[in-house]
């Protein structure tokens, strides 16, 4: 496939994701993808516990949640990044870092990092927090604890290497696709493989091309989405077969509403479009491949138009754009009842409206963004003396559940108690 097809494709899934901390020694691996000669792996993998998609289709980004808080990876004004911590018990956002005195803008500290790219995701079932720490030579996956005091290396991407696409785990392993540039013919592949976040030995399970896509998981399978001939296939990776799987197929063409799909678990929502402005939305059960019609008739005004967000809980939230009338509409689909609930929750950005989403879940509260504010940073003159400025951050507030859903402002919002 041409550069423009990739382009178009990865334009698509964009519309539809102090004390001194304890490094141990790195453990790093570096894969020639110019030497595979198979897809398929010839050996079944194990995976211990459940299998889960750990961050959003389109992979890690600064933002990662645990049931007790949510960690923020922030860039310092004065150089690198800091990861934030938002502790839902007290409702109040602090460095990860257990120094008062700190200035949280050195190694000394282990909310930092000194770079200016950070990713997060986490892996509840390994009680665990994941950054993905690049620079210009070499990204680094690297596992903390989740006060963030120890930090194990557990993979460097170095030379045409990169880290690519969603991350599945289980209780023992990361799934992870990565990224190389054939160094004799310049082609960019793919290769998936399994990393034990114990022992840091990894597995090649797979490889496939540039504008193919790991986007989820069930059973001991691993879902990818491959794109063909402006054709889309969801395919299953069986861990203990070793084999792929067509599980469903649709097809994109330029300037049409098309058809979108995206799995959630074991099953596959597919949005097909009916008359102008709507979809009927079917469920394809992908292990026993029966489907099911949910009856409902959503806004849906094509998949260049469309986004369809994270699940939570048993939701499905969905915007999509009218470009004729310049209107968005913003709705749950409930995954269980096949319930449609427009969300009106919106905020000012300027002269946009935002619409209020769930960034993360807790037994009792959403966690949203409510808006934009400035916040107060120190910097450092070329003299050494320091001065006061600002940088706008987004909001957060919890939200009872019940008044999410039943569009009701009822916002606890969440203090920020720190100065970059």
């Amino acid at each position: 496939m041409n550069n423009l097809k990739i382009c178009i494709f990865l334009s698509v899934l964009l519309l539809t994701a102090c004390s001194a901390p304890n490094v141990p020694s790195q453990a790093s691996a570096s894969i020639d993808s110019g030497n595979s000669t198979s897809d398929v792996a010839d050996v079944q993998s194990e995976h211990s516990g459940e299998l889960s998609l750990v961050t959003s289709y389109l992979g890690p980004d600064s933002e990662a949640s645990t049931e007790d808080g949510f960690y923020q990876a922030i860039p310092n004004p004065q150089g690198g990044t800091n990861i934030m911590y938002t502790d839902y018990a007290t409702q109040s956002t602090l460095y990860l870092c257990p120094d008062p005195n700190c200035l949280h803008n050195s190694d000394s500290c282990s909310s930092w990092f000194d770079s200016s790219s950070v990713q997060l995701f986490s892996v509840p079932s390994q009680m665990s927090l994941y950054a993905i720490v690049s620079s210009s030579d070499k990204s680094d996956l690297i596992k903390l604890s989740l006060d963030g005091l120890q930090r194990t290396t557990l993979y460097t991407c170095t030379g045409r290497e990169s880290f690519q696409d969603a991350i599945v785990a289980d209780e023992s392993n990361i799934y992870i696709a990565l990224s190389s540039v054939n160094s004799n013919t310049a082609i960019p592949t793919k290769q998936l493989i399994q990393l034990n976040v114990s022992t840091g030995n990894c597995k090649v399970l797979l490889d496939y091309e540039a504008q193919d896509w790991l986007f989820g998981a069930y059973s001991d399978n691993l879902l990818i989405l491959y794109f063909e001939n402006d054709s889309f296939t969801y395919r299953s990776y069986s861990l203990s077969e070793g084999t792929l799987t067509d599980i469903y197929s649709y097809d994109y063409q330029d300037g049409s509403p098309n058809t979108i799909a995206r799995p959630v678990d074991n099953f596959l929502y597919i949005f097909e479009p009916q008359e102008s402005g709507s979809a009927k939305v079917i469920c394809l059960n992908m292990e026993t491949k029966s489907t099911a019609d949910l009856n409902l008739s959503v806004p849906y005004f094509g998949t260049d138009a469309t986004t369809i967000g994270s699940p939570f809980d048993d939701y499905l939230y969905v915007t999509t754009h009218d470009f004729n009338s310049s209107s968005t509409v913003s709705y749950l689909i409930n995954r269980i009842t096949g319930e449609y609930s427009p969300i009106t929750l919106s905020y000012m950005q300027g002269a946009i409206s935002v619409g209020v989403e769930v960034i993360a879940s807790t037994s009792e509260y959403y966690l949203v963004n409510t808006g934009i504010t400035p916040v107060p940073i120190m910097l450092t003159s070329n003299d050494g003396s320091q001065y006061q400025s600002e940088i706008d951050m987004v909001s957060y507030s919890l939200i009872k559940k019940d008044d999410y859903l039943s569009n009701t402002p009822a916002y606890i919002p969440i203090t920020n108690q720190f100065t970059a």
